[in-house]
């Protein structure tokens, strides 16, 4: 995708430093997302076309994991996501809202949102957790994965979910969401997400395009 590592870091590290700063309640640790994941039936929602419906049609007994944009349609139908995996480039408005009503955000580090970081991290009024796609720091992990949607799967994954549901992603089709001019890259963004995805041993896919 000819990303800048370097750059990469420079964000991490900016992330870093702006979590070890936070207040402890509102820095959250590995156990906190443990917590809300381990042995529980999960549901992912990517930021699809038909990610409010699917909201509304999946077990509530879930835990729902929104990956970026797919929260603003969860806050929609009145359902509050337990975690956001987001880099922060969806509509944010609804994400600190989400933040302010108890949801845990795993914000994702990469070259090209370091200002966004700076300027969003200290509007999240609840727990934040740190991920990057480079080398990991004390306090920003890498749990696999690379756009929201199948690094919340990982994220399950990794913290030992009973179950993972995949719903409302589309993964021939950028989500309504997605800048006009990003169009391009996201498509080839979720060709690669479609293939790790394939690594894990049993994501079910929900409403898949």
């Amino acid at each position: 995708m000819g990303y800048d590592a370097s750059a990469d870091m420079e964000s991490a590290r900016t992330l870093s430093d702006l979590l070890s700063r936070r207040a402890q309640d509102n820095h959250s640790t590995l156990d906190d997302v443990a917590a809300l994941i381990k042995g529980r039936d999960v549901a992912v929602l990517g930021d699809g076309p038909d990610a409010m419906k699917a909201v509304r049609e999946m077990d509530g007994d879930r835990v729902l994991i929104c990956a970026d944009g797919a929260a603003t349609a969860s806050l929609a139908t009145g359902r509050n996501p337990e975690i956001i995996v987001t880099d922060l480039d969806g509509p944010m408005a609804d994400q600190v809202e989400c933040s302010h009503r108890g949801t845990l955000m795993v914000v994702h580090a990469h070259g090209d949102n370091t200002s966004a970081i700076r300027f969003w991290v200290p509007k999240f009024h609840g727990k934040v957790l740190g991920t990057t796609q480079g080398p990991p720091l004390e306090n920003v992990w890498d749990f696999g994965g690379f756009t929201d949607g199948d690094r919340a799967t990982f994220l399950a994954h990794h913290h030992g979910a009973a179950s993972i549901e995949l719903w409302g992603f589309d993964f021939a089709e950028p989500g309504p969401n997605t800048h006009p001019g990003s169009v391009e890259k996201k498509r080839r963004k979720l060709r690669w997400a479609l293939g790790l995805l394939a690594l894990l041993e049993d994501p079910t896919p929900k409403r898949m395009q």
